[in-house]
Formats: structure tokens, C-alpha cells, sequence
């Protein structure tokens, strides 16, 4: 399961300064992430040819997904002071003709609705319940999902939610804990000697995969 983690110095210290560089899903692609001097993330590769690259302008972030050089979609981010989205764009054609927007609004920084709509005139909300500092119920329509949490674990990277989150290419939620689980799946984190989740473990009713993590530290 942690075959593919190479590690960082053993400097407890050094814990805070360590970054995700690749993550490597058992069987299929590796995703190798690069950084700016300022720590945000600059781009990510499957190396089957799409790349994802990042813009940054003030509170506004702009994604860009080509799949062997061409278009594939653009995402427009506006962050609050937080570093929280409360926008989102999705433009899925050049153009910009077909779109689709999320507004998210919070209570402090728990999120506590998202608002989508897109240009064929569909629209829906969610509202997001937490206990603990742990996001555990979202509900849209008649659809609810439950999360549940290891309150002994804090959250850090290698997290379910910060996976799904860098992968997005933002941040719309912060915990307390790691993910334990959610309706329809679980998640094993395995650690390394400095404490670093080295791999997780989802399990799905009938299947599961591995991702394994390579920290880039400072």
C-alpha cells in the first residue's frame, strides 16, 4: 500500500513544510503536482497528455484543463479572504456558450449552502450541517449524504476531502478530522515514520482502490 511513497527527513518540524509532489492510484495514473515560490499549486499532469494549470490574479484564480494541447474546460475561481471559494465557473466550450456557476456562501468558514445553475436553465441548492468542526450531512432535493470522521486524527493533507479538493482545484471545505467515511464509501489512511498519511485506502461496497502520496518537504 505504501510502496510508492518515498518520504521526507525525519524532522517532526519539518511535518508543516511538506507538500504533496505526486499521488500515484494503484493500477492506474500517477498525478505529479509542481508549485510557485508562493506554495500555490502551479499545475498537474496525468502524463497521459491532460494538464491542468492554474492563473492567479488577486482574489481570482483561473484553471485550465487541455488534453493534448487542446481545450477541454476552463474554471474561474473567486476566493474569499479565507482562501474559501465563493464562485464558480465552469466554461466547457471556448466560447464560453456552455457554463455553468456554483455560488457558495459560509458561516465563518463552514460552508453552508452551494447554489448551482448553468446556461440550459437547471438550478439547485445544497445545505451542508457540521458538528465538531467536521462537515457531516449535505442535502439537495430528496438526495442526503452523511460523512463520519477519526476524532482522534486531525485533518491534513492526504485527507479524502483534500484529494478531491486539490484535484478540483479548490477549497470549499475545512475539518477538523480526517474522513472516515461517507454514504457509499470508507477511507484507511496509512503513516508513514513522520506522521505523513503515505496512502489511502477507499473502499466502495464492490471495489476499492489505493492512492499513495510522494511529499516534496522544505
Amino acid at each position: 500500500m505504501i510502496g510508492a511513497f518515498n518520504g521526507c527527513k525525519k524532522d517532526s518540524n519539518k511535518k508543516s513544510d511538506c507538500r504533496v509532489a505526486e499521488v500515484s492510484i494503484a493500477g492506474g495514473q500517477n498525478i505529479e503536482v509542481s508549485y510557485g515560490s508562493d506554495g500555490k499549486v502551479n499545475s498537474f499532469s496525468t502524463g497521459n497528455g491532460t494538464l491542468v494549470s492554474f492563473t492567479y490574479k488577486g482574489d481570482t484564480v483561473q484553471i485550465l484543463h487541455t488534453d493534448s494541447g487542446q481545450f477541454g474546460s476552463r474554471v474561474t475561481v473567486v476566493n474569499n479572504v479565507s482562501g474559501l471559494a465563493t464562485y464558480v465557473r465552469t466554461d466547457y466550450d471556448q466560447a464560453g456558450t456552455q457554463w455553468g456557476t456554483t455560488k457558495y456562501e459560509y458561516n465563518g468558514d463552514q460552508l453552508a449552502t452551494s447554489k448551482d445553475s448553468s446556461y440550459a436553465g437547471t438550478s439547485s441548492t445544497t445545505t451542508y450541517a457540521w458538528f465538531n468542526g467536521n462537515m457531516v450531512v449535505s442535502a439537495s432535493g430528496t438526495q442526503t449524504t452523511s460523512s463520519d470522521y477519526y476524532t482522534d486524527k486531525p485533518y491534513q493533507p492526504g485527507d479524502y476531502l483534500y484529494f478531491a479538493q486539490l484535484l478540483q482545484g479548490y477549497q470549499i471545505l475545512r475539518n477538523k478530522n480526517l474522513v472516515k467515511s461517507t454514504t457509499g464509501g470508507s477511507f484507511n489512511y496509512s503513516f508513514d515514520g513522520d506522521g505523513h498519511i503515505s496512502a489511502m485506502e477507499i473502499v466502495e461496497p464492490n471495489s476499492a482502490a489505493v492512492i499513495n502520496y510522494t511529499y516534496q518537504c522544505n
